[in-house]
């Protein structure tokens, strides 16, 4: 049975370190380029919305943007589209 998750707190938890680490920063900078988004689990995975809208998801499953933990992963760029995307409302 698939854990369930009542916190983005214990969605980024449930990750290996490695994992944590690049969700947390992700975290920090989408909260950093849109301090009103509000934090909360849809469909079990961390998400971000801003006026009752969904502005971005973050988990380490399939999602649209994906970015191998491989490599650097471009947290600049998570800033931008998640900026853009508060823009557009």
């Amino acid at each position: 049975m698939t854990e369930r998750f009542d916190s983005v707190d214990a969605c980024i938890a449930s990750f290996p370190e490695d994992v944590q680490a690049a969700l947390t920063e992700t975290r920090r900078r989408i909260r950093r380029s849109v301090p009103s988004a509000d934090e909360r689990i849809s469909y079990n995975i961390a998400a971000f919305t801003l006026d009752g809208n969904d502005l971005v998801s973050m988990g380490a499953g399939k999602d649209t943007l994906e970015f191998p933990l491989a490599r650097p992963i471009p947290y600049d760029l998570i800033e931008r589209v998640a900026a853009r995307f508060a823009e557009r409302g």
